[in-house]
C-alpha cells in the first residue's frame, strides 16, 4: 500500500539483448498468462521483444518491421501490442493467437473490444501532423463500454493532439475528429537549431483521469495538459515543479493506488525520475552516467568511489547509500583517470592518463630534486611550492601524471597553476604508458612491452634497477602490492606478470597469469595483498589468488571493462563501456579454473 514515501531507487539488473540488436527505442510493461511481469521493448533493428522481468529471459519476439527502426510501442491490454516504425507502418501483435503483425498504413485508427478483437476503422486524416509522429497512446479508461475511443498523438511539429473516433461497437464507418490541440510553450531560454533538430516529443495518459495527458519538451520540462468533457477551449499547459535538464525520451505511468499515480521518466540527462502526477513533485531520482567509465578510485575514509566518465564529468558513488552524485562537470574532454590525495580529500583528475605519485614526509626535498632536474629551465622552488602567504599546506606529496604522448610530468598539487617538470630524459625512457610508485621506486610501462623499474638515489640521482621484457605488446597497467612488495604488470597481450621485491631487488618473473581473452586495462591489489583483480576488454574481471590455479570471474558487464578498484578484501567496484559502476562481492561468484595458468 502506498505510504507516501519511497526508498531511494537502485539498479536491479540489465537485459543482455542479442549481439545484432541495436539501441532500445521504447519500452512498456504487460502481464503474462500467469500474471508474471513482462517487459516489451522495441529497437532500432526493427524488432519487438518480450522479456520476463524476473528471470531476465526472452519470452517472445518478432521482426515484422524488418530493418526499420521501431519508434514507439503501446499495449491496450496484456494481449495486444501495437508498434510503429520510422516509415509510419504500424504492426498489431495479438499474442493469444500469435498473429505477428498486420502491417497497416500510418493513417489508421483501431479499437479493441473486451474480447480482444481488433477493429480497423476510423481513418485519421493523412495530414494529422505536419512532421513525423513520435508517440500515439490510447486513453486507458473509457467511461462506458460504447464510449468513443480517444487517441493522443505527439509530433516533431511541437503539437499534441487528441483524436476522437467511432465506438468499438457502432459507427464502423465514421470518421475521426480532432478533439483538442496544444502547442508546446516557447522555451524560456534560447534553444539552438541543433537542439531543435533533436526534438523528441513524447506523451502519456494519466491513468487516474480520463482528461489528463503529460508530455515532454525540448528543454526537459514536463507539462500536464487537462480539459473537461464540455470544454471547447483548452487551458495552458501546467509545468511540473522538478524537471529534467535535457529532453525526455519516455514517460511511463505507475499506478500505486486508486488515486495515486507516479510518472517514471528518463531523459538525455541520464536521470530517471519518479514524479507524483497530481502534486507534480519529484519523489526520487536515480542518476545515470553519460559515458564510459574510464577510471575508479576508492576512498576508504569517506566510503566513496570517484569515477572518471566519458561525459566530461567526475562522479562520486556513496557505497553505503547506493547513490551517485555529480562532483564536477565542465571538463573539456572525457575523464580517463582519477586519484584521491593520500593525505586529503580532494581528487586529482586528468583528461587522458593520470597516476598519483609518491608520498612521504619530505615533500620539499622531492620538489627540490625535481627543480634541479629541470634542464635549462627557470623554475624555482618558490614557484613550485604553494605561495607563502596562503594557508599552510597539508599536502606532502607530488602528483605524477602521464599523458597519451607518453611524457611523465611531476607537479605540486598545492600549486595547480604552477609549472610541471618532465621526467622522461632523467629516467631514459622516451615513452611511458603507465606507472606506479612504491616508496622511492617507480615501475614504468612502455609501448614496446618493457617494464622499467627506477629508484631515486638522493635528491637528484635516479638509478635504473631492472628492465623486464616478458610482455610482447604494450604494457597497459602496473600495480605494486603495498603489503608484500610484489609488482604486477599487464599488457595488451592478455597476460599478467608478477615479480617480487626482495631486499630492494626485483626478482625475475615469478608468475605469468593467463586467462583473459583480450587486452588488460586495469590492475588492483586487495588491501590485504592476497588477491589481485584484473579488468579486460573481454568484458570480464578476474580475481586471482597469486600462486593458485583457479580464481573468480565476474561477467556482468556488457562491454569492455576499463576500471576496477577494491572496496575491502571481499568487495570490488568496476566500470566500463556499458556506462555503469557495479559493486560486487567476488566470493559470491563461482570459483573456476582459468583457461591456462603458467608458473
Amino acid at each position: 500500500m502506498y505510504q507516501g514515501t519511497f526508498s531511494q531507487p537502485r539498479f536491479v539488473a540489465d537485459l543482455g539483448r542479442g549481439k545484432h540488436d541495436k539501441k532500445v527505442t521504447s519500452v512498456t510493461f504487460i502481464h503474462g498468462a500467469y500474471h508474471e511481469l513482462l517487459l516489451v521493448c522495441a529497437g532500432e533493428e526493427g524488432s519487438i521483444q518480450i522479456w520476463n522481468a524476473s528471470t531476465l529471459e526472452l519470452v517472445d519476439h518478432h521482426k515484422k518491421h524488418k530493418s526499420t527502426e521501431v519508434m514507439a510501442i503501446s499495449s491496450k491490454d496484456d494481449n495486444v501490442i501495437v508498434g510503429g516504425d520510422r516509415n509510419g507502418v504500424l504492426s498489431v501483435w495479438t499474442r493469444s493467437t500469435y498473429d505477428k503483425g498486420l502491417p497497416l498504413l500510418r493513417t489508421f485508427s483501431c479499437s479493441i473490444d473486451d474480447s480482444g478483437h481488433i477493429g480497423l476503422h476510423v481513418p485519421i486524416p493523412g495530414d494529422c501532423h505536419d512532421e513525423e509522429i513520435h508517440a500515439v497512446t490510447w486513453r486507458p479508461n473509457n467511461a462506458t463500454a460504447d464510449a468513443k475511443p480517444v487517441l493522443a498523438s505527439s509530433s516533431r511539429d511541437k503539437r499534441i493532439r487528441l483524436w476522437e473516433g467511432a465506438t468499438a461497437l457502432n459507427d464502423q464507418g465514421g470518421n475521426a475528429s480532432m478533439l483538442h490541440e496544444w502547442t508546446l510553450p516557447r522555451p524560456k531560454k534560447a534553444v539552438s537549431s541543433h537542439q531543435m533538430g533533436r526534438l523528441w516529443l513524447t506523451c502519456c495518459w494519466v491513468p487516474s483521469s480520463n482528461f489528463s495527458v503529460v508530455c515532454s519538451s525540448i528543454t526537459g520540462d514536463l507539462f500536464r495538459l487537462e480539459w473537461t468533457p464540455k470544454q471547447k477551449k483548452v487551458t495552458a499547459p501546467t509545468t511540473f515543479k522538478h524537471n529534467h535538464t535535457r529532453l525526455v525520451f519516455n514517460i511511463a505511468p505507475l499506478v500505486i493506488a486508486y488515486n495515486k499515480v507516479l510518472l517514471l521518466s528518463i531523459s538525455m540527462d541520464r536521470d530517471v525520475r519518479l514524479t507524483d502526477a497530481m502534486s507534480m513533485e519529484c519523489h526520487a531520482k536515480l542518476t545515470g552516467l553519460g559515458g564510459h567509465v574510464y577510471a575508479l578510485s576508492y576512498n576508504a575514509k569517506k566510503a566513496l568511489v570517484a569515477g572518471g566518465v566519458g561525459d566530461n564529468t567526475i562522479r562520486l558513488v556513496d557505497l553505503a547509500k547506493s547513490t551517485t552524485e555529480l562532483l564536477w562537470k565542465g571538463l573539456q574532454s572525457k575523464v580517463t583517470a582519477v586519484a584521491w590525495n593520500p593525505l586529503g580529500s580532494y581528487t586529482p583528475s586528468a583528461h587522458w592518463i593520470c597516476v598519483t605519485g609518491h608520498t612521504n614526509t619530505t615533500a620539499d626535498d622531492w620538489i627540490q630534486s625535481l627543480e634541479s632536474m629541470q634542464e635549462g629551465g627557470d623554475v624555482s622552488l618558490e614557484e613550485l611550492k604553494a605561495p607563502t602567504d596562503s594557508a599552510p599546506s597539508t599536502t606532502s606529496c607530488v602528483l605524477w601524471s602521464c599523458a597519451v604522448d607518453g611524457v611523465v610530468y611531476a607537479s605540486n598539487p598545492d600549486a595547480p597553476d604552477g609549472n610541471s617538470i618532465a621526467m622522461n630524459k632523467r629516467w631514459g625512457v622516451p615513452q611511458v604508458t603507465c606507472m606506479a610508485w612504491l616508496g622511492g621506486m617507480a615501475a614504468l610501462g612502455t609501448p614496446e612491452g618493457a617494464v622499467v623499474v627506477v629508484k631515486r638515489q638522493g635528491l637528484t640521482a635516479w638509478t635504473r634497477v631492472h628492465t623486464f621484457y616478458d610482455h610482447t605488446k604494450a604494457v597497459t597497467a602496473v600495480a605494486w602490492c603495498a603489503t608484500s612488495s610484489q609488482l604486477a604488470t599487464a599488457s595488451n597481450d592478455a597476460t599478467i606478470c608478477v615479480y617480487a621485491l626482495d631486499g630492494g631487488v626485483v626478482s625475475p618473473l615469478r608468475h605469468c597469469l593467463t586467462g583473459h581473452g583480450g587486452g588488460i586495462t586495469c590492475l588492483d591489489w586487495s588491501p590485504s595483498g592476497v588477491y589481485l583483480a584484473s579488468a579486460s576488454v573481454d568484458s570480464t574481471i578476474q580475481v586471482w589468488k597469486v600462486g593458485r590455479s583457479e580464481g573468480y570471474n565476474f561477467r556482468e558487464h556488457s562491454g569492455r571493462v576499463l576500471a576496477v578498484t577494491w572496496v575491502d578484501d571481499a568487495t570490488l567496484a568496476s566500470g566500463g563501456d556499458d556506462q555503469s559502476i557495479r559493486k560486487w562481492t567476488f566470493a559470491d561468484l563461482v570459483r573456476r579454473p582459468f583457461p591456462s595458468y603458467l608458473s
